[in-house]
């Protein structure tokens, strides 16, 4: 199914999103995890039609909300991929959201289109502290 029939889904419809690609083995780390950011299921929390600005323009996209990583029940990174309409990704919709299911709509919550944090966040005997590094190769 192409992307702008997702774009036309509820919110909190859950969409699977996947390149056709094979799954490699597990020994396969790299391509592993280049599959995985290509194959994944989000439940759908964002919509933004075209924007038209005098230097650009940029199709209609949509927030998939993957999941997130929490302590406890403190929520320390939230994992979201935005995908254009015209992305070469095939998307279904595994879900729609149900009678009674409650979506609420908070303009600070979903402002951000995509969290990838380069924090590493450990917990020492003082208490949590982050610091900030830099996959190798990467300038502060």
């Amino acid at each position: 199914m192409p992307a702008y029939n997702v774009f036309d889904a509820p919110l909190g419809s859950l969409v699977r999103y996947f390149d056709g690609a094979p799954k490699p083995p597990a020994r396969f780390t790299k391509k592993l995890a280049a599959w995985e950011r290509r194959n994944g299921v989000g439940r759908l929390v964002r919509k933004e039609p075209a924007r038209e600005r005098p230097t650009y323009t940029s199709p209609p996209c949509f927030t998939l909300h993957e999941g997130n990583f929490a302590s406890g029940a403190v929520i320390l990174i939230t994992v979201m991929r935005t995908h254009s309409i015209d992305s070469d990704l095939s998307f279904e919709i595994v879900e729609r959201p149900t009678i009674g299911m409650s979506a609420s709509s908070s303009s600070s919550a979903t402002t951000a289109s995509c969290c990838i944090s380069r924090r590493i966040v450990t917990q020492p005997s003082s208490g949590w502290r982050r610091r900030d590094t830099a996959p190798p190769g990467w300038k502060k």
